[in-house]
């Protein structure tokens, strides 16, 4: 399974968490629409807009209305792009369907790309790995169960070699993951 694939299961597989974010009427069903030529992406929405829910870990935030999302600023958003994502600070991820590629566009650096040329997994990786590599103890402790599914997402995506060995072994301890 690819990053998309598995980050849909995940989404069929937990109980839904909802975030209210107004958008303009039909912006969501066009925007999704546009997905369409990429499968993967289109189930990804599709399944989150059907379930009205989100995914939301570190530094990447999905969710329905995050499809009509568009930078204030004219000229940002490419024809053939589409927002499929923001980060923390309301950067946004956006995926150029033409080519699959996606980038991320930084609000307060005039628009400034990043992540330039690469696909939407290749981005969900680099985003756990990330944030897996930035995980202490402390932050996994008292989470709940939606929490957990997407640190256990992550560590499937990125691999446990992002962990330290001890935070793997407490990690194991909590049985958000396998022994070995």
């Amino acid at each position: 399974m690819t990053p998309t694939t598995r980050l849909e299961a995940l989404l069929r597989a937990t109980p839904a968490s909802p975030v209210s974010e107004d958008a303009p009427p039909g912006a969501i069903a066009t925007a999704l629409a546009r997905l369409r030529p990429i499968a993967p992406m289109f189930a990804l929405f599709e399944t989150m807009i059907a379930r009205d829910t989100s995914f939301g870990f570190g530094q990447l935030w999905m969710y329905p209305a995050v499809l009509a999302r568009v930078p204030w600023d004219d000229g940002v958003l490419g024809d053939d792009e589409v927002c499929v994502g923001k980060n923390a600070a309301g950067d946004l991820y956006l995926l150029d369907v033409a080519t699959g590629l996606v980038r991320l566009v930084i609000h307060d650096e005039g628009w400034e790309s990043r992540y330039g040329g690469v696909t939407f997994d290749d981005l969900v990786y680099d985003r756990m790995w990330s944030e897996l590599e930035n995980l202490e103890i402390d932050d996994v402790d008292d989470t709940d169960a939606t929490y957990r599914a997407r640190l256990a997402f992550a560590i499937e995506v990125a691999g446990r070699d992002a962990l330290s060995a001890e935070l793997r072994d407490h990690l194991v301890g909590l049985g958000v993951i396998a022994p070995g």
